[in-house]
């Protein structure tokens, strides 16, 4: 058990907020600075130097770095309710959620919290294709999912218990033992889910104990009352909700443990140059973010139903999906990994992962031919592919609809990046329809 002297009392005392809120002051300096003439030796013209002011944009930044303080806010409200604030939650409904509860009161604000998390979920899930513990429940994960759109929450719920609780206990990062156990303290140094007014504090409320039988509808997920038979009145859109915000905080958490470990240490300071680069990069990526725009493509005007790889434009994640396709018929398993996210992070072999993918996936299943149906880009780094695939399965021919969701990666540290700026590659997100096919 940790010493409450090791922990910070805030999320917004965390060394990382700090940081960005000293980074920020420094921003606010370089601009004064900039302004009275002190950096002219870095411009070739006035026009730069007005370029490069108006990038910094202070007012965005300023509206930007309050939201530093929205995780405390968010489970001051809604934490004895059952969520935690996590880093994975979308910032405007974070935001949205505190605010109306600061107007409005809770109440309205969970009501807005359930609806707006419940459609979140979508752009979020293929965050659960990573770490190896969560991947190996992949198809759990999925039906859950498709449980829970079609609102039957009864076993989603129970699943969603199911997969958090085997979850935690695979990472070994609490010798073994699930997210349900007494001993558990999911806490990490300079984390939000796994501070300690987070995960620590929800697990307190999820885990308690429910000694009577109940037929009133709870909207907290208690995991004692649920599978022992005493709250009989849980499968609901809140209790279903609840778990998932749960299972991501929880992927956080971990992840943080790993990465940080529990242990306070000295945060190395930002330098006045780095702040500078910072700035320079982030000035980029906001111009790269405003000047995208999605494409309108249609069908054999703007790109071949079923071509070859090399007729489609480079680096799209239409011409990557076409190079998997070429692999597949080929058997070309190696190549094909390099084509997919449901191997990264994995300390596995390229020999290992091509040998998972013909055995467990594609034994038995040929690529007989594929045609484009539609490209949608949903994002910056997402875009959305339906296809009509011919598939020759243990000899008999079938032909189905299949929908490949693109994502791009940055190729420095595999996160999300910006197509068209950072450099990267386009992975598919999933397969699991595939592997399915009998």
């Amino acid at each position: 058990m940790l010493d409450d002297n090791d922990k910070t009392e805030l999320i917004s005392q965390n060394p990382s907020i700090m940081q960005n809120k000293v980074n920020f002051n420094m921003f606010k300096i370089i601009h004064k600075l900039t302004e009275v003439g002190f950096f002219d030796f870095m411009f070739q013209n006035k026009e730069d130097k007005e370029a490069f002011l108006e990038s910094m944009d202070l007012d965005w930044l300023e509206e930007n770095i309050q939201y530093l303080d929205y995780p405390d806010k968010f489970n001051e409200h809604f934490l004895q309710r059952g969520w935690v604030a996590h880093g994975f939650m979308h910032t405007e409904t974070m935001k949205n959620a505190v605010d109306i509860a600061d107007d409005k009161g809770v109440d309205e604000a969970e009501r807005y919290l359930v609806d707006a998390y419940g459609d979140d979920l979508k752009d979020m899930m293929f965050l659960l294709n990573y770490p190896p513990e969560l991947k190996k429940r992949q198809m759990l994960i999925e039906t859950a999912y498709d449980d829970f759109i079609n609102e039957r929450y009864h076993s989603c719920i129970l699943l969603l218990l199911t997969i958090i609780d085997g979850f935690v206990a695979d990472t070994n990062i609490n010798m073994g033992r699930g997210f349900f156990n007494d001993s558990t303290e999911l806490y990490a140094w300079d984390s939000i889910a796994a501070h300690k007014t987070g995960l620590i504090e929800l697990h307190k409320l999820l885990y308690c104990n429910r000694g009577n039988t109940n037929l009133e509808k709870i909207t907290i997920p208690y995991r004692n009352g649920i599978l022992h038979g005493r709250d009989l009145n849980f499968a609901n859109k809140e209790c279903a909700v609840k778990l998932w915000s749960a299972l991501f905080a929880i992927k956080e958490g971990v992840r943080d443990i790993i990465n940080n470990g529990t242990e306070s240490r000295i945060q190395e300071r930002t330098s006045f140059k780095d702040v500078i680069e910072l700035m320079r990069y982030n000035e980029n990526l906001k111009k790269a973010c405003d000047e995208w725009v999605p494409r309108e493509l249609k069908k054999d005007t703007d790109f071949s139903e079923s071509g070859f790889s090399e007729e489609y434009d480079e680096n799209s994640p239409e011409k990557r999906l076409v190079e998997f396709f070429e692999y597949w018929k080929s058997k070309n398993f190696g190549y094909m990994v390099d084509c997919l996210d449901y191997f990264s992070g994995e300390d596995r072999t390229l020999k290992d992962k091509a040998g998972i993918l013909s055995r467990e996936f594609f034994k038995g299943k040929t690529l007989v031919s594929f045609r484009i149906l539609d490209i949608n880009d949903e994002g910056a780094a997402v875009t959305n592919i339906a296809t009509e695939l011919t598939i020759n399965v243990n000899d008999k021919e079938i032909t189905e609809e299949f929908p490949f969701r693109m994502i791009y990666l940055k190729s420095d540290d595999g996160k999300i990046g910006v197509r068209n700026f950072d450099e990267g590659s386009w992975k598919i997100v999933s397969i699991l329809g595939i592997k399915e096919l009998i």
